[in-house]
C-alpha cells in the first residue's frame, strides 16, 4: 500500500494543533526579506480541468489585474496565449510587483490582503531573479490555514 507523503504530512499538521498564520505574520515574513528583494505577490487560482480560461481572464481584467503567470511565465492579461483547457495549469494572478522596503509596508500589506482574498487564504511570493530564467524563479507558498511554522507549508 502506497501513501502520499504530502497527504500524511498534511494530515499530521492539521491534527497536531499547529497555529494558523495571520495576515500580519505573513506581512512580517515578507518584510523580513533583505531590503531590495524583488517579489511578485501573487494569488493561485484554480480552474477546473475542462473549463475555459477566457471567462477568468475577462473577470480578472475587469477587477483591475494586469498580469497572470501560467506555468511559470508572466503574461499581460490582454496577451495571454491560448492554453489547453483540457490540461491542468498553474495559474497565478500577479497582484503586485514590489521591492522589499520598510517604507513600502502599507503597499505590501494591501497587496498581501488582496492576494490572500483572491487566493482563498493562500499567497505565492515569487522571487524575481534577473539572471535566472523566469520558470526557475523560487516561489514561497504562505497560507492563512494551518501551517508549519518552520516551512510555512500548510
Amino acid at each position: 500500500m502506497r501513501t502520499s507523503c504530502a497527504c500524511v504530512t498534511q494530515t499530521l499538521k492539521a491534527t497536531s494543533g499547529l497555529p494558523r498564520q495571520t495576515t500580519d505574520q505573513i506581512i512580517e515574513r515578507i518584510l523580513a526579506f533583505p531590503a531590495g528583494t524583488r517579489l511578485y505577490i501573487a494569488a493561485p487560482v484554480e480552474v477546473p480541468v475542462g473549463q475555459s480560461y477566457t471567462k477568468l481572464w475577462d473577470k480578472l481584467g475587469t477587477q483591475g489585474f494586469l498580469r497572470v503567470r501560467i506555468n511559470g511565465t508572466t503574461y499581460g492579461i490582454e496577451e495571454v496565449p491560448a492554453i489547453d483547457h483540457k490540461r491542468e495549469h498553474l495559474v497565478q494572478v500577479v497582484v503586485d510587483r514590489v521591492k522589499v522596503d520598510p517604507e513600502s509596508r502599507g503597499r505590501i500589506a494591501d497587496s498581501t490582503e488582496a492576494a490572500l482574498d483572491l487566493g482563498k487564504g493562500v499567497i505565492h511570493l515569487i522571487h524575481v531573479e534577473k539572471d535566472t530564467p523566469e520558470e526557475k524563479w523560487p516561489t514561497d507558498r504562505l497560507s492563512l490555514h494551518y501551517s508549519c511554522p518552520k516551512c510555512a507549508e500548510g
